[in-house]
């Protein structure tokens, strides 16, 4: 029986492994930029000034939040405390205010971001 339930947790723990490898691996994709003008900025040199004013603009603001409190999980019967009780963790208020006007000055500069999402989400997101 112990030996069964051993397989058994093993075998989730591989598929678990499997699916979150092929999701992660869609977020996995560098920048691709394409023209969209005739006489674009030169591509590093825009992307160097945007990324400077966005900076400017929207700078790093941390926030913390407490992470959610849980009850005890039980398992076979055992009160288990959850681990994430009292923590917490910061996030970067402006990260996405931060990106939006990034790409926002990019398209002025005459570039466009034409990043696609890849892997097991793509068909979601192209």
């Amino acid at each position: 029986m112990i030996l069964i339930r051993f397989n058994e947790q093993f075998i989730l723990k591989k598929y678990i492994l499997i699916a979150s490898t092929l999701i992660l691996s869609s977020c996995a994709t560098p920048d691709k930029w394409e023209a969209k003008t005739t006489n674009p900025s030169p591509l590093e040199i825009a992307k160097e000034m945007c990324l400077q004013q966005a900076k400017e603009r929207y700078p790093v603001m941390l926030s913390s939040s407490p992470s959610p409190s849980f009850s005890p999980m039980i398992i076979n019967g055992v009160s288990v405390p959850n681990p994430g009780n009292g923590h917490s963790f910061s996030s970067d208020r402006n990260e996405w205010a931060r990106k939006d006007y990034f790409n926002t000055c990019m398209k002025a500069e005459g570039w466009e971001n034409k990043t696609k999402v890849t892997g097991l989400l793509g068909f979601l997101f192209n």
